[in-house]
């Protein structure tokens, strides 16, 4: 049974990073379409749009989509009350959270840069994103590679598409099309979901469910938030204090740099769920040998982007983004780190600390935040990225000192990570210094992908064939 959950587990995470290659692709595509249809003011209403969105149905939901993957593993013979209690919960904070707004619509209007459509939207838009959000982390903890990788491609690629299509139907408020289509793949599967769960005639509401639920992600509403200012307090402040062609190009450093997490943390979602089974089943030994190959590939990605983003730069982007090389091994290392952080992430999850989650994201956010506002003004905005890195790094080292009660050295093979983290350090430093040494850079490349497949070549062949018999 463990090594049926191995492969399904080693499928699924294969074909969800395949799909989100397809997607990323296909968004690198979309970017100049975008950018010829929507002004840039209606892509930025969109863009505030979604990110209150995404801070406010934290909010209002208490988060309770969080608990999930621990729900699955609590409540696995009574998931179908599970899911029917939260989704009650969530269509009620919602009806809830929309009349305590009504009396404040103008001021909230003016506030989120919403017109009297977007408002009404932004409701909707909670309800089917928090349901959204309990469906696939459902998916993927059952390893339905198939459906995992369809929601991924409809997400990306597919709402992408929709969201292009249905702006030129509104050619006097593009905006709202665009708000539209990105949700679209959500009201899909919020009715989809709805159908197939009400169809159950015996489904209790469970108050219980609920309680146990909140106590736990409520706790974690801090650190979601934290987070949200570790991604998006650099662009503010650089485009207070040296201006918005600078924000611009550090924008889309940053897209670029987060491109090696983007495929890793579709890796990590069904990574966790299987080490929450592992462990659960105080199955140490199963984690700790794999997680030398998560290390591993996540080093491995990241130096690959490290190495040919000199070449991105030129392909994708005008000569105006020429600085984003000096920016983009940074952000890239300090995504790394970010991975490495979600492993302590999970231990704490697995444990319950919920609280010192929320103070190390806090603590985080905050150095990153004042190093910001001491380094910008006098360095200028390339310091963004290594205050960006120190922020992940204090995030780790705190999280870390934090679960060594829990002999995480028995679950992790720290040695590798060690390794994995001095070599990518390396490569990121001698690609910096390297910029223009193309032919130097891509040499470094192809030695390290040989050391690779010389010392790991067993393995990653034992990994093709369960692929293969999968």
């Amino acid at each position: 049974m463990e090594q049926n959950d191995n492969k399904k587990t080693i499928k699924t995470a294969f074909i969800n990073t395949l799909a989100n290659i397809i997607s990323i692709m296909v968004g690198v595509i979309t970017v100049p379409i975008i950018a010829r249809i929507l002004s840039t003011s209606d892509v930025g209403i969109v863009t505030t749009f979604t990110t209150t969105r995404n801070i406010a149905v934290m909010f209002f939901t208490g988060g309770i989509y969080f608990f999930i993957n621990k729900a699955l593993l609590k409540y696995n013979k009574d998931i179908k009350d599970y899911l029917f209690s939260t989704t009650i919960f969530i269509a009620l904070a919602v009806i809830v959270s929309f009349v305590v707004c009504l009396p404040f619509k103008g001021f909230l209007m003016s506030m989120f840069s919403l017109d009297n459509f977007l408002y009404y939207w932004l409701f909707l838009s909670m309800l089917i994103v928090a349901i959204y959000t309990t469906v696939n982390s459902y998916c993927l903890f059952h390893n339905y590679s198939k459906l995992v990788a369809t929601l991924v491609l409809m997400v990306g690629p597919g709402n992408q598409i929709i969201s292009i299509l249905l702006s030129l139907l509104f050619p006097y408020k593009k905006y709202i099309g665009r708000a539209i289509g990105l949700d679209f793949t959500y009201i899909l599967v919020t009715i989809l979901f709805l159908f197939i769960l009400l169809k159950n005639k015996q489904l209790n509401f469970k108050p219980k469910y609920i309680k146990e639920s909140l106590k736990f992600t409520l706790p974690l509403i801090p650190h979601h938030v934290a987070q949200l200012a570790l991604t998006q307090s650099d662009l503010l402040m650089i485009s207070y204090f040296v201006g918005a062609s600078k924000a611009g190009i550090y924008s889309m450093s940053y897209t670029i740099g987060n491109l090696a997490f983007t495929m890793l943390n579709q890796i990590m979602a069904t990574w966790s769920p299987w080490s929450y089974r592992r462990m659960s089943n105080k199955e140490y030994g199963q984690v700790k040998i794999n997680s030398k190959y998560m290390f591993l590939i996540a080093a491995y990605i990241s130096l690959g982007l490290i190495i040919i983003s000199p070449e991105v730069v030129k392909i994708l982007l005008t000569s105006s983004y020429k600085d984003s090389v000096y920016i983009i091994p940074v952000l890239v290392v300090a995504m790394y780190v970010q991975f490495l952080y979600l492993f302590m992430y999970d231990i704490n999850y697995f444990k319950g600390n919920t609280k010192t989650v929320a103070i190390s994201s806090i603590c985080a956010a905050l150095i990153n935040v004042i190093l910001n506002l001491l380094l910008i003004p006098l360095v200028g905005y390339i310091a963004a990225g290594y205050t960006t890195l120190i922020g992940y790094l204090f995030l780790f080292l705190f999280n870390y000192v934090n679960v060594k009660k829990y002999n995480v050295e028995e679950i992790y093979d720290f040695k590798y990570l060690i390794i994995c983290t001095f070599a990518l350090f390396l490569v990121a430093s001698v690609s910096l210094v390297a910029v223009n040494q193309v032919i130097l850079r891509y040499i470094l490349l192809f030695l390290i992908t040989i050391i690779l497949f010389k010392v790991e070549f067993k393995n990653i062949l034992n990994v093709v064939k369960v692929l293969r018999k999968s």
